[in-house]
């Protein structure tokens, strides 16, 4: 049975039960409960042999295997056999003779006999040593519901007989499949012929009159290709192989000059990879893009037999066939995205064989991942909120849609691609990505291209899901006065990544907002600018505006004043973690008057942000935080983080209180319960500017052209705690991190003050004192307290223990109040002159008009 046919039979295979006695194996040799196997893990360690006879294998890791040596007389019992059962997992056997070359004897197994002829299969007879190996693989192994194992029974050895798949799905998998059978019933291809992914022939004419017009500027590097195709064509042809330096793909003026990689002769079980990982997508976010892009714009078949000859090249290798490969994640997603690409571009170009070929390597590589993703263990392994689910699923739903009436299956791979995309879009509930926003762009990138092409072949429009829109609404929250995102989670902060998604997302809500934030990039981006932007969307950058926003789902807290060049932005994240994991829980971010003065982006580890450090020990990677409040109106923002999960055991509360008193005072406070044994706590922060320490020793300062920042970290009775400069290596350059220092036992306090100033006012210091129950504050002229007593202040009566006011001749003119949710509070209440303000978590309150004038 072959994997093109094997989807079409299982609901008959899957009705099965195949009974096979089990018989001892050859020259087993008796030893003390439990007994040994043979079977070895990874590292070499020794499976024990269960009561019933049987060997369970349960995976710990992303990828593994475990093997066993036999001695075999392949004369007269060629033929092995496998028996898995209880399994949860896809996995696949290689196997070699001695030592010779490992090769692939079965994939896409499951449960049930897998019958291999190993004497033809590896080409040898007589007595070998025979090694054989059976792998598994997915993500996502330390949730419960997302582990896997397999029973395997005792091998046999027998005489030659018909070869068999270990077929059956498990009730779970089973139920999956018909549930995605039935969705796929629903598919219909609407766009017959090639090409129909991204466009049909009948539009040709309109693509080539937007290519001369105002989609020009959106071609990007095709568009010197087209307007001088004599010239690209003349260039001295050379292998991909032969590419030196990091670009190891056609690009630029490449594009139509390098033939694909060179293919060894491969006997029937092997298989070669020409591309590492980063060449594969690159061919795809770059390559075959642009190709499909020129092959819609052109005459000329130069494009088309570029994108013919390298989907060939790369079907021949047959990569797929390397005993290490697994059916997940990029190393699957991509490849496919190409090969869809290459095979409805470049169709009316290739010869009846060579289609049959790439639909061949399309199916194989397609019901491999799909059998995965059946199981849960693929590309869903965290959640569904990261980019690889997208990427996966992505390449998965265009293999379907290129193959669409050409394969039975290909319907199937549709519907739970289908199936990803909308659970994914309505998993984000906020809009916000788990990961950070530059991998929520490139996640979103995925999944419009699948949206796209959705729409072209079967009409299913997803294009105005309201997640698209809330997705946008957050990146544009996020973003800052460049439209560069602020950062958390890892991965591009203060970076432009696949910007031009938010040119699709314009044109479908039309939205000039979202269309000023893709343009922030301009050109082409992977060639998905020339499809989705309209150039006739004015776009026009968010109107200023005092706002907040708390993205509860992922526990990030965002408060800005506007989106323009001299915008004051803080961010604090506390809150779930994604695919790609940082050590940053309580982490905040400060842009103030459009300087980057307490960014992310330095790295991953608990140093390269700012957050306390406990005994110089790291945050854990996995351990998430909890934004047990916030608040946010136009005088003033509050959040408190929990982040004991991320601190070592010991630590008993890791709270950090985040109060920004607008526009010009941010206040952190770190409650901290280090437990019984006196340790050290850093508290530690990353500038970005001219870092120096202030004139007494007690402070420090950074800085730069637009905005000075004066800090201090003081005990709540005021004293400053010891603080230094600690020099960094950033690119050529040398910089300078600030660490407060100090010893703690028990439950501890420390308040960092950041005051914001004009960069001309450089001479500027900050002064703090205390008394026990309030700590004053003077930075460059304004007065500020800091209250941690109800204590009533010039008429003024805070309802709460904590509170913030800045003051002016004594009197508080601002004043915002917190609600102390240890003790159960849940609303802030001031109480002035005028009435009683009050608010869940905080509230605040100015001086009416009337009172500035008489103060």
């Amino acid at each position: 049975m072959t994997p093109r046919t094997l989807l079409s039979c299982l609901p008959l295979t899957c009705a099965l039960t195949v009974a096979c006695a089990a018989a001892p194996e050859p020259n087993a040799a008796a030893s003390p409960a439990p007994a040994a196997s043979g079977w070895a893990d990874m590292k070499g360690q020794s499976l024990p042999l269960r009561k019933d006879g049987t060997v369970k294998h349960a995976r710990q890791k992303n990828y593994e295997f475990i093997t066993k040596t036999f001695q075999v007389d392949l004369d007269k019992t060629p033929m092995v056999e496998i028996r898995t059962r209880d399994g949860r997992t896809q996995w696949r056997l290689t196997g070699k003779a001695g030592a010779g070359k490992e090769r692939v004897l079965a994939d896409y197994q499951m449960e049930g006999t897998c019958r291999r002829n190993l004497a033809e299969r590896l080409g040898v007879g007589g007595r070998q040593p025979i090694t054989l190996k059976i792998a598994t693989w997915g993500w996502g192994v330390l949730k419960p519901e997302n582990r896997t194992w397999l029973q395997i029974v005792p091998v046999r050895f027998t005489a030659a007989g018909p070869e068999s798949d270990a077929a059956t799905m498990a009730p779970d998998v089973l139920a999956r499949h018909n549930e995605i059978r039935q969705r796929a019933e629903s598919i219909r291809l609407v766009s017959p012929g090639h090409p129909r992914l991204r466009y049909r022939q009948e539009q040709v004419g309109e693509l080539r009159r937007r290519a001369e017009g105002a989609w020009r500027p959106h071609l990007g590097p095709i568009a010197g290709a087209l307007a001088n195709l004599a010239e690209y064509k003349a260039k001295p042809r050379i292998r991909q192989e032969d590419l030196t330096g990091r670009v190891k793909y056609p690009r630029g003026d490449t594009l139509l000059s390098v033939l694909p990689p060179q293919i060894p002769d491969l006997g029937p079980c092997d298989g070669y990879d020409p591309f590492d990982a980063s060449t594969e997508r690159s061919l795809q976010w770059h390559t075959f893009s642009h190709w499909y892009i020129g092959a819609a714009l052109s005459d000329d078949p130069v494009w088309t037999d570029q994108l013919r000859d390298w989907s060939l090249a790369w079907v021949r290798s047959r990569f797929w066939k390397v005993p290490a490969y697994v059916y997940f994640d990029f190393d699957t997603a991509y490849p496919l995205q190409c090969l869809a690409l290459g095979y409805d571009g470049a169709f009316r170009r290739m010869s009846d064989a060579q289609r049959q070929l790439v639909r061949d390597s399309m199916v194989e590589l397609a019901h491999g991942l799909y059998l995965n993703a059946l199981h849960g263990h693929g590309s869903i392994y965290n959640d569904l909120r990261g980019n690889h689910t997208s990427a996966t699923f992505s390449g998965l739903g265009q293999a379907g849609l290129a193959l669409l009436g050409e394969h039975p299956d290909a319907s199937l791979w549709i519907a739970i691609s289908e199936k990803f995309l909308l659970d994914s879009f309505n998993e984000h509930t906020s809009g916000a990505w788990t990961e950070s926003p530059s991998y929520g762009a490139y996640g979103v990138q995925n999944w419009l291209k699948l949206v796209e092409m959705l729409a072209n072949v079967t009409g299913r429009d997803h294009f105005k899901d309201p997640f698209l829109k809330r997705f946008a609404d957050f990146q544009l929250m996020i973003a800052d006065w460049e439209g560069r995102d602020l950062g958390y989670n890892g991965g591009g902060a203060g970076e432009y990544w696949n910007q031009w998604i938010f040119y699709a997302i314009a044109r479908s809500f039309r939205d000039p907002h979202v269309q000023w934030l893709g343009s922030r990039l301009g050109g082409s981006g992977y060639g998905d600018a020339f499809w989705w932007v309209d150039p006739a969307l004015e776009a026009q950058r968010p109107k200023p505006a005092v706002t907040g926003r708390h993205y509860a789902d992922i526990g990030l807290s965002v408060w800005r004043d506007s989106w323009e060049e001299d915008a004051t932005i803080l961010l604090h994240h506390c809150g779930m973690k994604g695919q790609h994991k940082e050590q940053n829980m309580n982490h905040f971010t400060l842009f103030a008057r459009g300087a980057r003065v307490l960014r992310d982006g330095r790295g991953h580890g608990t140093a390269d942000h700012n957050v306390p450090i406990v005994d110089g020990q790291k945050q854990s990677l996995y351990g998430p935080g909890e934004t047990l409040a916030f608040h946010s109106d136009a005088n003033s923002g509050y959040s408190l983080g929990e982040a004991r999960k991320a601190y070592p055991h010991y630590c008993k509360k890791v709270q950090r209180h985040v109060l920004f008193l607008r526009p010009a005072l941010v206040v952190i406070i770190d409650d901290i319960d280090v437990g019984a044994k006196p340790r050290s706590i850093t508290y530690r922060l990353n500038p970005g500017g001219d870092v120096s320490m202030a004139a007494d020793g007690n402070g420090f300062r950074v800085l730069n052209e637009k905005c000075l920042l004066l800090g201090a970290t003081v005990a709540p009775d005021g004293q400053a705690l010891p603080t230094e400069l600690v020099p960094f290596r950033s690119g050529s350059s040398t910089k300078s991190s600030v660490e407060a220092r100090h010893k703690a036992q028990g439950a501890t306090r420390a308040v960092t003050f950041l005051a914001i100033e004009d960069s001309q006012n450089a001479a500027a210091e900050l002064t703090v004192t205390g008394n026990g129950s309030a700590l004053g504050i003077r930075a460059a002229g304004k007065t500020y307290v800091l209250g941690f007593e109800g204590k009533p202040i010039a008429g003024v009566q805070p309802g709460t223990d904590l509170w913030l006011a800045e003051l002016r001749d004594g009197r508080p003119v601002k004043m915002m109040a917190v609600a102390d949710v240890g003790k159960g509070q849940k609303t802030a209440v001031i109480r002035a002159p005028d009435g009683t303000r009050q608010a869940e978590s905080a509230v605040s309150w100015v001086t009416p008009a009337m009172f500035g004038r008489r103060w």
